[in-house]
């Protein structure tokens, strides 16, 4: 079984009468494999799936230069700078700031969705603001 990260809390259930097994299977080293999909160097921001305050920016933004406004939102917040698929396909900001379902799972306490169009990604318990245009 495989979840995607953040969709569930990290933590245990209580007052579960849910029996627990332990099964020993012996496995190999050969038994196991992996693969690198992508390498990033550490660059003091936080990690948007990681983050608890997310503002995140849409293409209704009107251009790069504008994301400047967010990431001083995001900093003041201590928050982290999220980006929706169209923004980070055109070029505007790294894949790493995606969220969404092409993007990073995400679970903040805040998320601060600005110039983002309606897709259900960017709804949520957690979002507080969603403003949909810019001057």
């Amino acid at each position: 079984m495989t979840l995607r990260p953040n969709v569930f809390p990290i933590g245990t259930s209580t007052g579960s009468n849910v029996p627990i097994e332990v099964v020993d299977i012996p496995l190999a080293e050969s038994d196991f494999a992996s693969m690198v999909i992508e390498t990033s160097q550490a660059s003091g921001k936080l990690d948007v799936a990681e983050a608890d305050i997310i503002v995140s920016g849409g293409r209704g933004i009107k251009g790069p230069e504008n994301f400047k406004m967010l990431e001083d939102l995001a900093g003041t917040l201590r928050g982290a700078i999220g980006a929706s698929r169209a923004v980070v396909d055109a070029g505007w900001r790294p894949h790493s700031e995606q969220v969404g379902q092409t993007g990073k799972t995400v679970s903040p306490s805040l998320y601060i969705a600005v110039a983002i169009s309606g897709a259900i990604q960017h709804f949520g318990r957690n979002v507080i603001f969603k403003i949909y245009c810019c001057n």
